[in-house]
């Protein structure tokens, strides 16, 4: 059987942009999951304050 090792093989489909996306689309998962983009809108809404100030 002519089999080609994953050396051979593996950059064919794993690409930089590939890399690239998979990590994002992993990093946003794990984001989402703790709840890390409501945490950081809060903190930003807490620190910028919520009243209007008209000058």
């Amino acid at each position: 059987v002519d089999v080609l090792t994953a050396d051979v093989v593996a950059p064919h489909y794993f690409k930089d942009i590939i890399s690239l996306f998979f990590g994002s689309m992993t990093f946003g998962y794990a984001v989402e999951k703790v709840n890390l983009h409501r945490r950081i809108a809060l903190f930003v809404l807490s620190w910028a304050g919520m009243t209007t100030k008209w000058y």
